[in-house]
């Protein structure tokens, strides 16, 4: 179940420390549903769209992102992006990234926090 993002940024930015949530992630249940390239492109697909759901939200809150991006960030400590948005909010850099490594590995929706 996708979480909401504005207030897992707010508990993450109050934490001096890096820190990474997860908003929605969805595992592979066996390897036949993992190798279904139709699963994998409409999951994609649905992944940018709460990507570009969480990122207006947190435009709303934070205004507009810093940087935003449709691949690898080194500043992240992610492999897999596909989309990613950043906010510069003081000390901290608040990030949000939609991602998939390889066919097994989980699509993953995270909000981190780095310095």
């Amino acid at each position: 179940m996708r979480q909401v993002a504005v207030p897992i940024a707010r508990q993450l930015l109050a934490s001096p420390k890096a820190s990474i949530a997860e908003l929605w992630i969805r595992p592979f249940e066996d390897d036949s549903a993992a190798h279904d390239d139709d699963l994998q492109a409409q999951l994609e697909r649905d992944f940018v769209t709460a990507f570009e759901e969480a990122q207006s939200e947190l435009t709303e809150q934070f205004g507009r992102p810093a940087r935003v991006g449709d691949d690898y960030d080194e500043s992240l400590p992610l492999s897999g992006v596909f989309r990613l948005a950043i906010w510069s909010t003081g000390d901290q850099n608040l990030w949000l990234a939609a991602a998939h490594e390889d066919r097994e590995c989980p699509f993953v929706l995270l909000l981190g926090t780095a310095s």
